[in-house]
């Protein structure tokens, strides 16, 4: 039993170094296809911005630019429990009921901030809406 588990501690180790490793290449490729500010709020603050997936990693297995957003922390943290969400046909932020009436509310219907020829995925900003819609 003591073998399993340190060979399970191992496995979790090496899996928490590929996370950050792969976090770090898919931040700095989207800084490159973005540019350095929040895509929501056009917070410039460097170390405030997050790579976000759009469709998770876990689900996708990708890490392109195209499947990310460049995020401040606490709007890649909305973002990713469905509380706020681009809609897919305007590309302009929405936010869940409860986040009206707070600082939040002065996002609402804010466009997305990017050039057009580096366009998130229209697919995976859909799958993301369908997820924000149900919740």
């Amino acid at each position: 039993a003591d073998f399993d588990s340190l060979i399970q501690e191992r496995r979790e180790v090496i899996r928490g170094i590929a996370i950050r490793r792969g976090q770090t290449a898919f931040r700095k490729r989207l800084f490159a296809k973005y540019g350095a500010r929040c895509m929501i709020s056009g917070c410039k603050i460097v170390d405030l911005l997050e790579a976000a997936h759009i469709v998770p990693y876990a689900l996708s297995f990708d890490n392109g630019g195209s499947n990310g957003l460049l995020l401040r922390s606490d709007l890649h943290t909305l973002f990713d429990l469905n509380k706020i969400a681009i809609n897919p046909d305007d590309l302009k932020l929405n936010i869940n009921i409860e986040l009206q009436g707070t600082e939040y509310g002065v996002l609402s219907g804010q466009p997305l901030n990017f050039d057009l020829d580096t366009q998130p995925s229209q697919s995976a900003l859909t799958w993301r809406w369908q997820r924000f819609s149900a919740s």
